[in-house]
């Protein structure tokens, strides 16, 4: 468009709006092209015919100028030969040898003359022999002049062939020679009228021929313009356009290449373009935030909402950008924020400061209020020996010890405090592991404190890296948000479970519940409650030995109605669940009574206050003498000592969990203690 803008000629925008129009399409131009060519060789054959016409034009001018000049002459000859005939034929003794000779000029004049009467003749009155220069004064003039000349030649060959014998005769009669030669003169001037007629009608016609030469030649040359003006100068407009539109869509796929396409914000291509720009020495800091509860609300509220929560995260987040800060989408969830302005650590806590509080508000969307939260981990460039990829790293290192940590807020990169994962292949890494089966459940008893019966377990993950080494959940689920591998977690670990309590009852044991942790993303997940009831149908035999541990967190507003549904469809299946934490989060008694718990799990938090913090015992009383009225049994878990495990039998609380009993073990280990079936017979 901005060619078109600097030329102001009107013909030339016209001549464009043709090139854009339908008139310009490839038959037409086909077409175009054909006519064109097709006038260019007719003109070209006129301009043939023309200049050969004219060619003969001028031939016959000099055939007149060459007539004109040969009658002159000739006549002038002949007064002369006759002269001289008349003086020989006077003389008193005749000399035949002269005579002849006169005779034998005039014959050649006579002759010269009779051509010169001939092509007149065939000019004026032979319609096939230049008619179109004939005029009808021509004509006339010469058929006044015709009978004169004819007599005259008739006389001049009589003179030229009378034989010496009858000269004596002629001699005697000079005035028959005389009156011979005598009209010679007005018969020239005939002559030489008509044809100063034909060459002057000659001569204009020439002319007429010239007109139309040039209006031929100047046709062609206005066909030739017109050709490149409808043609050629369109199809380079069109050329023109091409490249403009070629460059603007190069530069739009630069920016598409280098953009979000939901929130128009940088994406990890176009945050590592604007690294690249800055200077080897400039100091900078990069923030990772990964949004908390994010999935839970897309699966419970529909991708939709998960796109506005997008939106209104990544405007916000651009809002509070300057010229110094750079903001970028790098995943699902995961934003980033590039400080340029960043050269301490102090302007780092400012930084996650800033953008922790766009999370203070809720986002509405469809007349429903979704508070969202982030995890924003910070790494300053000159705190990290190595290159952008390594201060990413560093920046989602923090970030993920807030999550592992279940925190919120913002937390600056130490390399003290923070274990920076640099393998670049961690995500196939923790795919391959559980492929491999490398993370699998152990199994930590629930007991009666009081008999040190077994009465269940609780699966919980372990990475098995080799027979001396084994990495707790605190070391990868981190991992795990992060790739979001949590379905994929999930599913390995009851498919585990269900063949190891199908194993178990083959081996006669007196196989006993398990309890598997399920977080809220899945339970709300109609894609994952689709393949865990697909699951626990394979497993028909040992299905109802499981229990679902649920952490109080779940029951936010925003899903506890679609969680509810998931837990009728799971009972169904014959599945118990059992809520954990109790009394740390969210929860409150009406969740117990509205929601089927056949368990509920005491928080470790108040069993560490047991000795050391009254309320935290008032705190179990109440919960344990809550749990006995409704008729649920109550766990406790995180037992580590005597005195913990006598005060919550002491309160009616029978079954604990915990160190003091026993570590979580593997499956070989875990009915080590318990005698089977056929021991009991």
């Amino acid at each position: 468009m901005e060619i078109m803008n600097e030329w102001p000629s009107a013909i030339t925008r016209s001549v464009i709006e043709k090139a854009n129009s339908k008139h310009s399409s490839p038959d037409t131009l086909r077409k175009y092209v054909v006519i064109t060519l097709l006038t260019q060789v007719l003109l070209s054959l006129a301009l043939l015919g023309v200049t050969i016409i004219s060619d003969r034009i001028v031939n016959t001018v000099n055939a007149y100028a060459d007539v004109a000049t040969s009658r002159k002459v000739a006549f002038q000859s002949i007064g002369l030969t006759t002269n001289r005939f008349v003086a020989a034929l006077a003389a008193e003794k005749l000399n035949t040898l002269y005579v002849a000779r006169i005779q034998q000029g005039l014959r050649e004049q006579t002759q010269e003359l009779r051509e010169i009467s001939i092509f007149l003749d065939e000019s004026v009155n032979d319609p096939s022999y230049y008619g179109f220069l004939r005029s009808k004064q021509a004509v006339l003039e010469f058929n006044r002049i015709e009978p004169q000349l004819n007599s005259l030649l008739e006389r001049l060959e009589v003179l030229s062939t009378t034989s010496l014998l009858n000269l004596n005769y002629m001699h005697k009669q000079f005035d028959q020679v005389k009156l011979s030669v005598a009209p010679t003169g007005s018969i020239a001037l005939g002559i030489n009228s008509v044809t100063q007629i034909l060459h002057n009608n000659a001569f204009e016609i020439e002319d007429i021929l010239l007109s139309i030469r040039i209006a031929i030649v100047v046709t062609m040359i206005i066909i030739i313009i017109s050709f490149g003006v409808f043609l050629i100068l369109p199809a380079l407009v069109k050329l023109a356009h091409a490249r403009v539109r070629e460059h603007s869509l190069l530069l739009r796929m630069e920016s598409m290449a280098c953009t979000d396409a939901l929130t128009g914000l940088n994406n990890r291509q176009g945050l590592d373009i604007l690294v690249e720009n800055l200077s080897d020495y400039k100091t900078y800091a990069l923030a990772i935030i990964d949004l908390n509860m994010f999935k839970s609300i897309n699966d419970t509220s529909g991708h939709s909402t998960g796109d506005k929560v997008l939106l209104e995260v990544g405007r916000r987040l651009k809002n509070l950008c300057g010229t110094s800060r750079y903001s970028a989408r790098i995943g699902g969830d995961e934003f980033a924020v590039l400080d340029t302005n960043a050269s301490n650590k102090e302007d780092c806590e400012e930084l996650g400061a800033t953008l922790i509080s766009i999370f203070d508000k809720s986002i509405s969307y469809q007349q429903r209020n979704y508070m969202v939260g982030g995890s924003v981990g910070i790494a300053l460039s000159s705190d990290i020996d190595g290159s952008f990829d390594d201060v990413a790293k560093s920046a989602d290192a923090a970030m993920n010890t807030l999550k592992s940590d279940n925190k919120t807020g913002f937390d600056v990169y130490c390399k003290t405090r923070h274990t920076c994962v640099t393998d670049l292949n961690r995500k196939a890494e923790i795919i391959k592991a559980l492929r491999d089966l490398s993370i699998q459940p152990w199994y930590q008893p629930k007991v009666d404190m009081r008999s040190g019966e077994i009465l269940s377990f609780e699966a919980l993950a372990r990475w098995h890296i080799s027979d001396q080494k084994k990495l707790l959940p605190i070391k990868f689920l981190a991992d795990i948000d992060h790739y979001s591998l949590q379905f994929e977690l999930t599913m390995s670990i009851f498919t585990q479970v269900l063949r190891q309590l199908r194993e178990w009852r083959i081996y006669n044991y007196n196989v006993l519940p398990v309890s598997v942790n399920v977080s809220a993303e899945f339970l709300v997940s109609k894609e994952s409650l689709k393949e865990l009831r697909s699951l626990l149908n394979d497993f028909l035999d040992v299905k109802h030995l499981i229990k679902i541990e649920i952490t109080e967190d779940v029951f936010l507003p925003r899903i506890a109605n679609t969680l509810k549904k998931s837990m009728d469809l799971l009972a169904k299946d014959g599945v118990c669940f059992s809520l954990d934490d109790f009394g740390s989060g969210y929860s409150s008694l009406r969740h117990v009574n509205e929601f089927t718990f056949q368990e509920i799990k005491i928080d470790k938090s108040f069993v560490d206050g047991i000795g050391v913090d009254k309320s935290s015992e008032t705190i179990l009383k109440g919960l344990i003498s809550i749990a006995r009225g409704l008729n649920i049994n109550l766990v406790a878990e995180g037992i580590e000592t005597k005195q913990q495990a006598d005060f919550l039998i002491d309160a009616g609380c029978a079954t604990g969990q915990g160190f003091l009993y026993s570590k979580a073990v593997h499956s070989t280990q875990a009915y080590a203690n318990i005698p089977s079936n056929d021991d009991q017979n």
